[in-house]
């Protein structure tokens, strides 16, 4: 099963940019690798990985719920 994380990314040099994705993946590692793929693709460059975390699963029955059910 896949865990939800979320990266931030940054491109340094001349036109510096800091990019934060939610990505699915089976490990931190593969998640930041992910990231910054994901983030030479379509910005171009080469990033590197500055913060990887976790993301709590979600209860699916809390996306059904009407508005302040809680």
């Amino acid at each position: 099963m896949l865990d939800t994380y979320s990266v931030t990314v940054r491109r340094s040099g001349v036109s510096p940019i800091r990019a934060e994705m939610l990505v699915a993946a089976d490990s931190k590692r593969a998640a930041g690798e992910l990231a910054s793929v994901i983030a030479e693709q379509e910005r171009g460059g080469i990033f590197e990985v500055a913060n990887v975390r976790r993301i709590p699963a979600i209860d699916p029955g809390l996306l059904d719920a009407p508005p302040n059910a809680a």
